[in-house]
């Protein structure tokens, strides 16, 4: 086999300027038979903040999708730094790999009591980026580069779209992840629709299958 079993699913969630706003969870990971995963849906209340996910499911490729959404209980604009992990994941180099997000934000200081009209999410300054797509922990894939922001109205959405690939990509030893940076405006509330895949490089997959027809030649 190329790939490892799945140990987990875990999501982690920073305030920056606000560590004590931080959160990791470990929702349970179900797995069947052919590999395919899925994790329930659920929400974290941090107090200043509001985290919800839904429809996590992925195979062992590995690969990942998730919605995410969070809202701002506060007065000022906050960073945020979410990040959504598949861990236990082994494959060999070299590798393609894909990604897609589609960003949203939504004026919701209505239903808050926090900020005023208008919403907006950013980026947060130089070489960052809505969504980047991990691998054991470093960047491999970025979208929505710095400078980018999605703005709506008065009580209104919007959202925009972006996706890459396939691109080389290096071995997974560890883990994929799918990170999420941005800034997001009082009362308001920011939604990510996110996908990211590593897959082997098909001269591999061409190589291994080669291989393998020359062993039964061999054998006969």
């Amino acid at each position: 086999m190329l790939y490892a079993q799945p140990a987990g699913f875990s999501l982690h969630i920073d305030v920056e300027g606000n560590p004590s706003a931080s959160w990791t969870g470990q929702p349970t990971l179900s797995v069947d038979a052919l590999g395919n995963y899925t994790v329930p849906d659920g929400s974290h209340d941090g107090g200043v903040y509001n985290l919800g996910w839904q429809d996590i499911h992925g195979d062992v490729d590995p690969a990942t999708f998730a919605t995410t959404s969070v809202t701002n209980f506060t007065n000022a604009v906050q960073t945020y730094d979410l990040v959504l992990g598949l861990t236990g994941v082994v494959l060999a180099g070299p590798t393609q790999m894909s990604g897609s997000v589609q960003g949203g934000v939504t004026d919701s200081s209505a239903a808050t009591g926090f900020g005023g009209p208008g919403a907006s999410i950013t980026t947060t300054g130089a070489g960052s980026s809505m969504y980047t797509g991990q691998i054991d922990g470093n960047p491999a894939l970025k979208l929505l580069l710095d400078p980018f922001s999605v703005n709506a109205g008065a009580g209104g959405s919007n959202s925009t779209f972006a996706n890459a690939g396939p691109l080389a990509g290096p071995a997974v030893t560890a883990n994929i992840s799918i990170r999420h940076h941005f800034t997001l405006t009082p009362g308001d509330s920011a939604s990510f629709t996110s996908f990211f895949q590593v897959t082997p490089e098909p001269t591999t997959i061409g190589l291994l299958g080669l291989g393998g027809l020359l062993l039964m030649r061999r054998r006969r």
